[in-house]
């Protein structure tokens, strides 16, 4: 005969996203990256489709390539994603290089289509500006931040490249969530022989997402049965000197799997 009360978590708002993926660069002492763009268009289509949340074609911005700007990337994470609220869900997904000014080691970046190696202060895109646009810009809550930006092709940095492990302290502990596709130290490897033309952490990441991931078959993958999905298998298929990152507390959906028809 008593009341009984019960906490119900606010639901989902609207779905926004920036999606940017460079696999070719001004600058000719930038090794061309060869899936960057390619891994980047799968995962648009994947937050497009029904599993990946619907997001709407207004609320998703693609930038590949020469679209993928220092200039571009500024303005779809300080002011595209200004519209999001509260209660909306963001997804912010890279691949390209990252690496440090070669002339100051401790200043690291996101190498952009336009980035010139001899004034990469100016314009490549710094891992600062980065943190404060996903801090102080975004209103909403629910941020997911999946980076790729240590692909390995031999530009400006060795093997000990530090870019990788700095996404993972892009947020205190909160519902701000990022899952980096190395650790610090490590670069992130891509072959043909991953999905025919990806990087070995995309593939394993759209893989866990189209529903491998799902370890306890509700219908649902969430951010950290994906997260847990690629440390089981990228190690392994990269001989263990890659290992995927994440951060972040609680979980967040990333995807909800069709039903099997009755």
């Amino acid at each position: 005969g008593g009341e009984a009360t019960v906490a119900v978590s606010p639901g989902v708002g609207e779905r926004w996203a920036v999606v940017i993926g460079i696999s070719e660069y001004a600058d000719a002492r930038i090794t061309p990256l060869r899936y960057a763009d390619d891994d980047a268009r799968a995962m648009y289509d994947f937050l497009r489709s029904e599993p990946g949340g619907s997001v709407p074609e207004r609320n998703i911005r693609l930038l590949v390539n020469e679209d993928a700007t220092a200039e571009a990337i500024r303005e779809a994470l300080f002011v595209f994603l200004q519209q999001a609220r509260a209660e909306d869900m963001v997804t912010v997904y890279l691949a390209s290089h990252g690496a440090p000014d070669p002339t100051r080691d401790s200043n690291l970046y996101v190498l952009t289509h336009d980035t010139d190696v001899d004034a990469m202060a100016a314009t490549a895109f710094p891992m600062w500006d980065v943190k404060t646009a996903l801090r102080r810009q975004i209103a909403a809550e629910r941020v997911v931040v999946i980076a790729d930006a240590c692909r390995s092709a031999g530009t400006l940095v060795d093997d000990a490249n530090p870019v990788g492990g700095a996404f993972s302290e892009l947020f205190t502990p909160s519902r701000r969530m990022t899952m980096s596709a190395a650790g610090m130290h490590e670069v992130s490897f891509e072959d043909a022989r991953w999905g025919g033309a990806h990087g070995v952490f995309t593939h394993y990441l759209l893989e866990g997402l189209g529903g491998a991931a799902d370890a306890d078959a509700d219908g649902v993958v969430s951010f950290r049965e994906a997260a847990a999905y690629v440390e089981a298998h990228v190690p392994g298929a990269t001989d263990g000197v890659q290992n995927p990152e994440w951060s972040g507390l609680g979980d967040l959906a990333l995807a909800r799997l069709p039903r099997a028809p009755q």
